[in-house]
């Protein structure tokens, strides 16, 4: 299945569901279905079946919808949309760009981003992670290491799309708190990929950030703070966020939607003097070197 295909049919679906047009939008659902169903043919796995047939099912019913009904509140949803209604009883469709940068953010990513979950000895504990390439995710190491027996956790496992899917660790970094973990990009859908900034210097003090984590394992979602220095003595990047357990391993945004860093854990105190509402990230030019040396 050639997913950047399925991702231009989608996009061009939309567009036409945003210009009140359904039959034409139609037109590219069912191609989505046709590409869809010429891969579920060629697998012989039962499980990759299941997760396919659950995919062809919701779009089915866009396809039934935009024919029957045209633009339904399933329609709107499907495609990442919502309907409000003006005084003349008209539907206009809205996209979350209305309601601020932070909420076009988390709209864009948040099928990048994963709620990650180990267990040990009855515990579980939670944190985030972010698909950066196909089959591949980053996060941070201490979700992944258990620190009271000096070794990794054999079973870990990601929710995406309200799904669970176990991944494996294949490389990590203790000292700047990154692992790198690969999952099976065959059955696991409508990701998207993170790309990081292309000039980690271009990144001010007082700049606005943006985090999505998995707070206390309620579920993905995003809060926003501002940079307060860019590389520390220790080279991590500072912020400024109510960041919350949980929220360790998620993507840090500037607001042109670039990834300037992961985020990894809270400022307790300096010099013995309690911090109130520091964070720390692991930069992305760090991620990006650590990321090189694993490919080699």
């Amino acid at each position: 299945m050639n997913k950047e295909v399925i991702k231009n049919y989608y996009y061009n679906a939309k567009e036409l569901v945003k210009l009140n047009r359904p039959k034409e939008a139609r037109d590219y659902v069912l191609a989505i279905l046709n590409s869809t169903l010429e891969y579920y043919h060629l697998l012989n796995s039962t499980l990759e079946k299941k997760k396919t047939e659950m995919f062809l099912i919701k779009w089915i019913k866009v396809s039934k919808d935009l024919y029957d009904l045209g633009i339904t509140d399933y329609v709107l949803e499907s495609f990442g949309l919502t309907k409000n209604i003006n005084h003349n009883n008209d539907f206009i469709i809205d996209e979350v760009s209305n309601q601020g940068w932070c909420a076009v953010l988390f709209e864009k990513y948040k099928n990048a981003v994963v709620r990650i979950s180990v267990s040990n000895d009855g515990k579980t504990i939670d944190g985030t992670g972010f698909i950066i390439a196909d089959g591949y995710l980053i996060t941070n190491n201490h979700i992944v290491y258990n620190q009271n027996k000096d070794m990794h956790y054999d079973n870990i496992s990601i929710y995406f799309d309200d799904k669970k899917y176990n991944v494996d660790l294949v490389a990590y970094d203790k000292e700047n708190d990154l692992a790198l973990c690969k999952f099976d990009s065959n059955i696991c859908f409508n990701y998207e990929k993170i790309s990081f900034i292309d000039d980690y210097n271009k990144i001010k003090p007082g700049a606005d950030c943006l985090v999505i984590g998995n707070p206390f394992n309620l579920g993905l979602a995003p809060f926003t703070g501002i940079v307060k220095y860019t590389l520390d003595k220790n080279n991590n990047l500072i912020y400024q966020a109510p960041s919350n357990f949980g929220d360790s391993g998620g993507p840090l945004f500037n607001r042109n939607g670039e990834c300037i860093g992961i985020n990894k854990s809270k400022m307790v105190s300096i010099n013995n003097t309690k911090v109130d509402g520091f964070a720390l990230a692991t930069p992305s030019t760090i991620i990006k070197q650590k990321l090189k040396e694993w490919i080699k």
